[in-house]
């Protein structure tokens, strides 16, 4: 007889400016499984009693074997070490320890028991055929090995790219965005302890609702990714899924900080000439850019009820690279002059009332995540967890870009995202053989565009030293409509969208269903 485990989920959808949506969620497995096989001399124990001990928090899972001597303990948290306990009549007691699980897989583990002689205890690693297994091609990562990744920008894309099928891009202006098996990655789907934490509207590169994720990288204790999962219950993705499974606390105090700088005056300023860049001087504006965070958790009452805490803030504006041939930050637009701009900027002042800026300086980059969770052992059997997530970012985004074409402070908009979530995660063991998993989710999400000077029509100017349209203000036909080859063009206006933006998305009716 197969296990039978049931699942429900719950989510709430977003709600949009034209009116309300309600749909069910697609959940990911946040929890992991130890099934295995009691024998003696190749001969299945029946009746064997199993205790599965979470040896970090205490917390115990009971089975028995039935008669073919297989027993399954499901819903246990994930990583470990686990330590399995076999006791059976007439047979000598069995115990294997330091057992590592990893989300949404099972553990296979094999128990020889001896008729005779003292207990014997034996590592996980030692027991031929123990292992996790896998539903499907999937890569989990442990909190200790998301420790290892060098990540400048802490940036939550940087474990996802660990994934063999996964591509990390950098080359856009809006942001890094991973794809996956080459799909486009809006596609893709973004969870946090099993329920969608996903951008709701578009606008972001990718799937994730901020810049850097919504969670800080210390507080996640495993990271798993998938593109082709034989699960039922995961869908609602085209590219590939990412699920990060918070930390837990234990019945010990443990923490995590960190503090990183740089500035202008730790950046180099010159190097070897080029085409652009004749004398290979580059002129560094004043900035600095720091990031700094930390973790807490433990135990609130031993063995009953723990808590985890972290938090991450950012402020890492950067120099906008484009700019004049004189005044630039590593990439001057071909043929823009200083005195072009000034002289653009006047006219537009004086004649038009219309201020259009200068050269955007900084990207303006800020973002600050916070996290909490608690988690409760109501008993043997029952096992729940509270978490809220707190996340707002913001960055500036020139409109325009190019080594012809440079967009001035009025061409660049403002991309902020702020997003609250509550995440409610219940587990119980009704049976050896029956389960069932609960969750809830609450979420508010606000993204936008907004032109850095106010709404504006976007205007393109051309540098031309003179233009071909004839001074007595008739209309001709044979005049161009774009600027020369090799002209340079300022464009002020029209910063992002023609006009500013803002979408809501608010907590809508939750909805669950067993899959």
């Amino acid at each position: 007889m197969r296990d039978l485990k049931i699942f429900l989920a719950a989510s709430a959808a977003a709600v949009g400016v034209a009116g309300a949506l309600v749909a069910p969620a697609h959940a990911q497995e946040t929890t992991s499984t130890i099934r295995g096989n009691v024998t003696s001399n190749g001969q299945p124990v029946a009746g064997a009693q199993v205790k599965v001990t979470h040896v970090p928090t205490g917390t115990v899972s009971n089975a028995v074997t039935d008669s073919s001597g297989g027993f399954t303990a499901a819903g246990l948290r994930v990583g470990g070490p686990y330590t399995v306990e076999v006791i059976a009549s007439g047979y000598t007691t069995s115990t294997v320890t330091d057992i590592q699980t990893a989300v949404g897989q099972t553990f296979a583990l094999p128990v020889e028991l001896a008729q005779e002689g003292e207990a014997i205890v034996v590592t996980a690693s030692l027991v031929r055929g123990a292992g996790n297994i896998s539903a499907g091609p999937a890569n989990v990562m442990t909190a200790e090995e998301i420790s290892k990744i060098a990540s400048v920008n802490r940036d939550i894309r940087d474990i996802a790219a660990r994934d063999p099928f996964a591509t990390l891009d950098t080359s856009q202006t809006t942001g890094r965005q991973v794809s996956f098996a080459g799909q486009n990655p809006r596609f893709n789907r973004f969870t946090v302890d099993g329920v969608p934490i996903t951008d709701s509207f578009g606008l972001n590169p990718d799937a994730l609702p901020s810049r850097r994720g919504p969670v800080p990288l210390d507080s996640i204790g495993q990271f798993e990714t998938k593109v082709a999962p034989y699960d039922i219950r995961e869908g609602f993705f085209q590219g590939g899924v990412s699920n990060a499974i918070l930390k837990s606390g234990t019945n010990e105090f443990h923490g995590t900080a960190f503090y990183t700088f740089s500035s202008d005056e730790l950046t180099g300023k010159k190097t070897k000439s080029y085409i652009l860049n004749p004398t290979g001087r580059i002129v560094q504006p004043n900035f600095t850019s720091k990031d700094f965070g930390a973790e807490i958790s433990g135990p609130i009452i031993k063995d009953k009820l723990f808590f985890m805490i972290a938090a991450e803030r950012v402020r890492a504006a950067r120099p906008v690279a484009f700019g004049t041939q004189e005044d630039n930050a590593g990439t001057p637009v071909i043929g823009a002059r200083d005195a072009d701009l000034e002289r653009i900027t006047q006219i537009a002042q004086d004649r038009y009332g219309y201020d259009p800026g200068g050269i955007l300086r900084s990207d303006g980059d800020k973002d600050d995540r916070v996290v909490a969770k608690i988690d409760a052992n109501l008993s043997d059997t029952q096992r729940v967890s509270l978490t809220g997530l707190y996340t707002k970012d913001e960055l500036n985004v020139s409109t325009t870009t190019g080594t012809r074409d440079l967009g001035l402070e009025s061409n660049a908009y403002r991309k902020p995202n702020k997003m609250k979530a509550g995440i409610v995660n219940w587990n119980a063991d009704w049976t050896d053989r029956f389960s069932t998993e609960a969750r809830a989710l609450y979420k508010t999400y606000d993204s936008g565009q907004f032109p850095l000077m106010g709404r504006s029509a976007q205007m393109s100017i051309c540098a031309a030293p003179a233009s071909d349209r004839n001074t007595g203000g008739a209309v001709t036909t044979n005049v161009s409509t774009v600027c020369p080859t090799g002209t340079p063009q300022f464009v002020l206006g029209a910063g992002g969208r023609a006009s500013p933006t803002s979408l809501k998305s608010a907590p809508g009716v939750v909805r669950s269903r067993p899959s």
